[in-house]
């Protein structure tokens, strides 16, 4: 497998932050979790960014997606509140100051809202005065206790307290129940779409090629658009109108992007060689020209990727004091690779 081109990562980078400008639920958002154990396997979706789960400590912001497969999860937030989320399911995290009330009487309120998607999670309140609510696509529940299971099955929401009592909107069966498990999963368009999209996200970690990673950010802000459907449906009209704002935000940036380079039915090779072996090795040394060797991902990364990942978030290009393309940190374009990255990043 390649490692991430240097030049691929910049333009993915630049093109995020373009979007995202002027994005509200896309921003750059603030941590409010960290990762306090896992198994199995499981990933992030952070700002249309697509993160496997691989060390404990991994930082969780708020609107992050958490999705396992044949893995859990377990979530810790500031104030001591936890999150346990079972294999297959599909959840999201959030931390906000909310108003409530009208006219006169309106006031901020620090909420906490834990979504499940599809599956089952296991939540347990903090030691703060932030007022939780855990929710589905078809329900809302505002939690008076300390814990308790939630689940939903793509029609049904389940509720299980174990300690406390929760104020319910729409239709929720109380008691306890299984999970809904891999085949439930696998059936959810929500689960579906980010299972697909972190895939995409991977393969064009590997191959670096931009195209394929533009071809990615657009599967994740499908995916985005797949959740805000979802949330579109919800009994509560704030919890709707949020949902609806995903979709039109997540298809704005999507139309902005515009369409995805060899993305056509022509039946053309795309790949730029003379043959028809779909292959992009067309010199006559012989040599396979994709290279399988394992490589280190800190090797030759951008001075501002912190985590090596071969990716400058937003975040880390907000930080960042070094030109995107300067990777020597010179302050200058002074080598023909930086020229060559500044063409790519002008053309793409």
């Amino acid at each position: 497998m390649k490692p991430l081109s240097k030049y691929s990562a910049v333009i993915l980078t630049l093109v995020m932050c373009i979007f995202f400008m002027g994005s509200t639920t896309f921003a750059s958002s603030p941590v409010i979790a960290k990762v306090d154990s896992f198994k199995g396997k499981a990933v992030i979706m952070s700002e249309a960014k697509i993160i496997p789960i691989t060390q404990v400590g991994q930082v969780l912001k708020h609107g992050d997606r958490i999705q396992t497969e044949n893995g859990t999860v377990k979530i810790l937030f500031d104030d001591g509140a936890i999150v346990k989320v079972n294999a297959f399911t599909s959840t999201m995290i959030q931390e906000q100051d909310e108003t409530i009330g009208f006219a006169f009487w309106k006031k901020k309120r620090s909420v906490r809202r834990v979504t499940c998607f599809i599956g089952k999670l296991w939540f347990k309140s903090g030691m703060s005065k932030r007022k939780n609510f855990l929710q589905t696509p078809t329900a809302v529940c505002g939690v008076r206790g300390s814990d308790g299971d939630l689940g939903f099955d793509g029609i049904q929401t389940y509720l299980n307290m174990y300690h406390g009592e929760t104020d319910n909107i729409g239709n929720v069966l109380i008691g306890f129940f299984e999970n809904p498990g891999q085949h439930v999963a696998e059936g959810s368009d929500v689960y579906k779409s980010l299972q697909e999209a972190s895939e995409k996200y991977n393969e064009a970690l590997g191959s670096g090629d931009p195209n394929d990673m533009k071809e990615a950010l657009s599967m994740a802000l499908e995916a985005a658009i797949e959740a805000g459907e979802a949330l579109a449906e919800n009994p509560d009209d704030d919890i709707a109108e949020f949902g609806e704002q995903m979709q039109e935000e997540a298809q704005e940036l999507i139309d902005q992007m515009g369409p995805i380079e060899g993305d056509d039915d022509d039946g053309d090779d795309d790949d730029g060689d003379d043959d028809d072996d779909g292959e992009g090795d067309d010199d006559d040394d012989g040599d396979d020209d994709n290279n399988d060797d394992i490589f280190d991902p800190c090797d030759g990364a951008h001075p501002c990727d912190g985590d090596c990942d071969g990716f400058l978030s937003p975040e880390e290009l907000s930080l960042c004091d070094f030109n995107p393309c300067d990777f020597n940190g010179s302050g200058e374009i002074d080598t023909g690779e930086e020229e060559e990255c500044m063409a790519a990043t002008n053309n793409n």
